[in-house]
């Protein structure tokens, strides 16, 4: 799955949506009414004066459903959401799946005139945090999709996969910015770990 700007996922048709069943029946061909009285009269020309049978009974018969207490419908399986921003693990799912289409590529390979896979996701990931916890911000990140917190310890598929997940494009005055929506996902990953990493301190406490 990739991450793209405004995109709907999906990553597919994620919200999977279900047919109803649809009730009634189909009736058979009844016979035609002059059929009907030559079988009729012909029973009776065979039979005579036979004694006739008593009807036979079923000795237990189904109870009839009341049309007033039908099969409850099964409920609705929830739908996963497909509107950006992304929640931290769909995120990370789709980085990840990124990193196996992208494998094989070289760190160290030119993205652009000057700058490598590397370097390139470094900057964006800059772009990012720009504030003065930005290492921090960026380590907690890292360590949050692939478990090192530092672009130097990625391999080139990893800064593929962050740079195909933050679409970096040029903005109105030119300068080269990751995606609205890639930044928001970004932050929503640091703010989840410093909000894990503050509940745990709490609790030793």
């Amino acid at each position: 799955q990739t991450l793209g700007n405004d995109e709907t996922d999906q990553r597919g048709d994620p919200e999977g949506r279900r047919v109803g069943r649809e009730g009634g029946y189909e009736p058979g061909l009844e016979p035609a009414l002059g059929e009907e009285q030559e079988s009729t009269a012909g029973a009776e020309g065979e039979q005579g004066n036979a004694p006739e049978k008593p009807p036979e009974t079923d000795p237990s018969p189904e109870p009839a459903q009341s049309e007033s207490d039908p099969d409850p419908a099964p409920a609705p399986e929830p739908a996963q959401s497909t509107e950006r921003p992304y929640p931290p693990d769909t995120v990370k799912a789709s980085v990840l799946e990124a990193v196996e289409r992208f494998k094989g590529t070289n760190r160290n390979a030119k993205i652009t005139e000057h700058q490598t896979f590397a370097e390139f996701a470094q900057w964006q990931l800059n772009e990012c945090f720009n504030e003065p916890d930005q290492t921090e911000l960026i380590g907690k990140v890292l360590l949050f999709l692939f478990g090192k917190a530092s672009i130097d310890d990625l391999n080139g598929a990893q800064c593929r996969a962050i740079l195909d997940w933050l679409k970096p494009s040029k903005n109105k005055v030119e300068d080269i910015v990751p995606n609205a929506l890639s930044m928001q996902e970004a932050r929503l990953i640091a703010q989840l770990i410093l909000a894990e990493t503050a509940e745990g301190n709490n609790t030793d406490a």
